[in-house]
C-alpha cells in the first residue's frame, strides 16, 4: 500500500513540474515580446508631441499657422506655397523633439485633408486631436515611423 501512495505523490509531483514548466514558458514569451511596449511609448510620444504643437502659443502660434494654410488653399493656393510658414516652423520644431526620426502629419477640416508633411507610410500614429480656430473645426495626427 504504501508503495502505491509513493507513486501516485511522485506522479502528481511530475505533473506539478510540467504545468510550472509551461506556465514559465508562456511568461518568458510575453517578456521577451517587447515591441508591444514600444509601440505604447512612441504612441505616447506622438500624442504629448501634437498636443504640445498644438497648443504651443508664443512667438509661433500652430493654430493661427494651421488656419492661414487652411486659409490659402481655400483661396486656391497649392500647399507649398499657401503653407510655407506651417512647413518650415514644423521643419524647425518636429525633428528637435524627436530627433531624425521619420514623421507624418496631417490636417483636416471639413472632412477633407488638406495639409500633410512628412514621409512616414507605416508607422505608430497619433489619437486625432480636434480643435477649433475662428470657428473652424480641425482635426490634426502625427504618425512617428
Amino acid at each position: 500500500m504504501k508503495g502505491k501512495k509513493a507513486q501516485i505523490e511522485i506522479l502528481g509531483l511530475a505533473v506539478l513540474v510540467i504545468v510550472l514548466a509551461i506556465i514559465l514558458i508562456i511568461a518568458l514569451t510575453f517578456n521577451l515580446n517587447n515591441n508591444g511596449e514600444d509601440d505604447v511609448r512612441t504612441g505616447l510620444i506622438a500624442n504629448n508631441l501634437l498636443n504640445a504643437l498644438i497648443k504651443q502659443e508664443g512667438k509661433v502660434n500652430f493654430k493661427n499657422l494651421v488656419f492661414e494654410c487652411y486659409d490659402n488653399i481655400k483661396k486656391e493656393q497649392t500647399m507649398e506655397s499657401g503653407c510655407s510658414n506651417l512647413n518650415k516652423e514644423i521643419n524647425k520644431a518636429v525633428p528637435l523633439l524627436i530627433g531624425n526620426k521619420e514623421y507624418e502629419i496631417s490636417f483636416e477640416s471639413d472632412a477633407e485633408e488638406f495639409y500633410k508633411f512628412g514621409s512616414c507610410k507605416i508607422g505608430i500614429e497619433s489619437t486625432k486631436y480636434r480643435f477649433k480656430y475662428e470657428g473652424i473645426t480641425f482635426i490634426s495626427s502625427i504618425k512617428l515611423c
